[in-house]
């Protein structure tokens, strides 16, 4: 019988635990930050550029604070004066309506022609228009006549033709100011009133219209919009009649130039329309 010892087996070590799949989800996750980094990146510099090279409009919804609202309110009161006293001056022309397109806005001042060039918004500045529809009956010339003496004997000379130049025929326009005042006078036939839409086309609504359509733009606030139907003036004047505009316009405040396209204050106070509304009052 064989006296020697067994050999006794020794067992083999574990096997190291796989770390492949860890290594391969920290790899995966750096390069998704990565890839989200310059995604971002990309982002920001096309943004940059963009705003650069198209810079965005001034907020002109923020033109709502007391200063504007007390320059509104005397550039109100003024235009209504003076198309009262144009009303004294022209008193047989037989009043029909009025509208009024009061707003805010901005305009691009500069454009990109070079390279490195970019277009440049100016500030913001608000205007009232002020439209004072009348009508009148024929003849025309005599009457034209009659109006441009009487304006002129109240101080309102033409600058430039006057309403009864010898060429006048159709639909008639002048401008008369007295270095104060500017108003922009249209005389037009009942049924042909494209003259006085091309002056007063803000609040003029074409026959067949039902309002504005909304703009497109955002770089512009309406306050005050009061339309006057086309039909209306035309039932009022009559088939032979005569359609009269007295046109008054002010701008009444402009915001500082370094304000332009800057993010504008929050407005002090709220109300009027903003842009593409449709307002009614004056």
């Amino acid at each position: 019988m064989d006296q020697r010892s067994p050999v006794l087996a020794h067992p083999r070590p574990p096997a190291p635990p796989n770390r492949a799949p860890r290594y391969r989800g920290g790899c995966a996750a750096v390069a998704l930050v990565a890839c989200l980094a310059l995604v971002l990146g990309a982002l920001y510099i096309w943004h940059t550029v963009h705003d650069y090279l198209d810079p965005p409009a001034p907020d002109v919804t923020a033109a709502r604070s007391s200063v504007v609202n007390d320059a509104d309110l005397g550039a109100t009161n003024s235009l209504n004066d003076e198309a009262a006293r144009l009303q004294q001056i022209l008193p047989w022309i037989h009043p029909v309506a009025r509208g009024v397109d009061d707003g805010c806005s901005a305009q691009v001042e500069g454009e990109a022609v070079t390279i490195g060039g970019r277009p440049t918004w100016g500030p913001v500045s608000c205007d009232r228009e002020l439209d004072w529809f009348g009508s009148l009956d024929g003849p025309l010339p005599p009457q034209l006549t009659r109006m441009n003496s009487a304006l002129v004997k109240a101080g309102l000379t033409p600058q430039g033709s006057p309403l009864n130049a010898p060429y006048a025929f159709g639909s008639v326009s002048s401008t008369y100011g007295d270095g104060n005042i500017t108003v922009n006078v249209v005389v037009a036939p009942s049924d042909d009133l494209g003259q006085i839409s091309l002056t007063d086309g803000g609040v003029l609504v074409p026959t067949g219209g039902s309002g504005p359509s909304s703009p497109e733009q955002t770089d512009t606030a309406v306050r005050t919009l009061t339309r006057v139907k086309s039909a209306q003036l035309a039932s009022a004047a009559g088939p032979q009649g005569y359609v009269v505009s007295l046109n008054f316009t002010t701008t009444y405040y402009t915001a500082p130039a370094d304000s332009a396209g800057a993010s504008p204050t929050p407005p002090e106070s709220g109300g009027g329309c903003v842009t593409g509304a449709y307002c009614v009052g004056g």
